[in-house]
C-alpha cells in the first residue's frame, strides 16, 4: 500500500498476472484499476470515468523486462464513444534497473 497526503493506493494480486490497483483521493469512492503485471493497465473505473483496453500484442513476451529491450504493444480501446477501427500504441523502453527502497524492502526496477 502506498499513502501520500489524501491519496492512497492499494496494489493486491488479482489472477495470474493480473494487479488489481484502488486508489483512493481524500474520499471513499475512488478509482479501480486492473493491470497487467501492474505496469500496464487494461481497464481503469471510477466515479469520473471508465476505460477498458484490449491488447492486440502478446503481453507474455515482454516480461521478464531486460536492460535494452523495446517493445510496442498495440492496443483496442473498448469504448463505444470510439471509432470501430481506433488503435492505440504504447512503447516501453528498458533502459536500466536500480533498487527502489520502501521502508524496509527493497525491490530491483
Amino acid at each position: 500500500m502506498l499513502l501520500q497526503v489524501d491519496a492512497q493506493s492499494e496494489f493486491r494480486k488479482h489472477y495470474g498476472p493480473i494487479v488489481k490497483i484502488t486508489n483512493r483521493y481524500g474520499s471513499p469512492t475512488g478509482q479501480t484499476v486492473f493491470s497487467y503485471r501492474g505496469l500496464i493497465d487494461l481497464s481503469r473505473m471510477g466515479a469520473g470515468s471508465q476505460q477498458a483496453l484490449y491488447a492486440l500484442s502478446d503481453l507474455k513476451n515482454l516480461f521478464p523486462l531486460k536492460k535494452g529491450a523495446r517493445h510496442e504493444i498495440s492496443f483496442v480501446p473498448l469504448n463505444p464513444d470510439e471509432p470501430a477501427n481506433t488503435q492505440w500504441s504504447f512503447e516501453l523502453d528498458v533502459t536500466g534497473q536500480e533498487t527502489f527502497k520502501l521502508e524496509n524492502c527493497k525491490y530491483k526496477v
